[in-house]
């Protein structure tokens, strides 16, 4: 894993390729620190999904690979603003998922936000991403098509136990944010828009929980645990514009997350971020 330099010239980064020049808030955002891994769905990145079979990391070289056979495709428009997605397929069979190959470690012991771009899935279960567990203690949350999001923690054996649950609009894109706050005990929360989803259960929209994510892999679109494999909870229909991993608990972090909110909102001035 090499960490990939931007360069003020109008070629990709990615070989073969050619794409506009990386704007000043895309720079900001990539040059943080604490952005770890990018996943984007504009063509220069999210095409690989189906021309080569993985989605491209902007950042750190975490590039996403298929479970098994399957995998989310790559759609041109479909996005807000008419900007691509990479989407779980309508197969409704198992999960359609990317994730990190073994040994990859993106996700950190330590704060952590995972962020997404991204729309709820057609099926009342859809995974957006799962911080993969290795036999318990993984995390995966979930866009329901009915106006819900869910942060699960795993046990063993992929037994599930709903932590956080709220309300979220499913007709529109948000930008959804799951923020983990490392401690004895540590506490997850998940945020939409630059807001803390609260009033749900718990009310407070804050959950006491300490973990140490040991396999340090993500999935998208499916719940993976490297023991068990992956659950049959597919992301139909689910979209994601763009995603990624930050070493951070952006609540505390208010330069962080003016850098991706400045950067999603040139790209999807459409969206609503506080």
């Amino acid at each position: 894993m090499g960490t990939k330099i931007y360069l003020s010239t109008a070629k990709s980064r990615i070989p073969g390729a050619i794409s506009s020049a990386p704007t000043a808030a895309e720079l900001a955002f990539f040059n943080r620190a604490e952005t770890r891994a990018w996943w984007d769905a504009k063509p220069t990145f999210g095409q690989h999904v189906n021309d080569r079979g993985y989605w491209t990391d902007r950042k750190n070289a975490f590039d996403l690979v298929p479970f098994g056979s399957l995998r989310p495709e790559y759609l041109e428009t479909g996005g807000p603003d008419s900007q691509p997605v990479v989407q779980g397929r309508n197969s409704g069979a198992t999960a359609d998922a990317l994730l990190t190959p073994s040994g990859n470690a993106v996700i950190v012991t330590g704060d952590l936000c995972i962020w997404a771009v991204a729309k709820a899935g057609s099926n009342s279960a859809a995974p957006l991403f799962s911080l993969a567990g290795n036999n318990g203690g993984g995390v995966t949350v979930h866009l329901r098509p009915i106006d819900l999001v869910l942060a699960r923690t795993e046990a063993d054996n992929l037994v599930y136990q709903t932590r956080v649950t709220q309300a979220l609009e499913d007709s529109v894109f948000h930008l959804v944010q799951f923020n983990y706050k490392h401690g004895s005990p540590g506490e997850m929360s998940i945020w939409a828009d630059g807001a803390l989803l609260s009033g749900g259960d718990p009310a407070s929209g804050k959950y006491a929980y300490t973990h140490g994510f040991p396999s340090a892999r993500i999935a998208w679109f499916g719940e993976y645990d490297v023991n068990d494999g992956m659950s049959v909870n597919p992301a139909r229909n689910l979209p994601i514009a763009m995603c990624g991993v930050a070493t951070t608990h952006a609540p505390d972090n208010n330069a962080w997350q003016a850098a991706l909110k400045a950067m999603v909102l040139e790209r999807y001035p459409s969206l609503v971020i506080a």
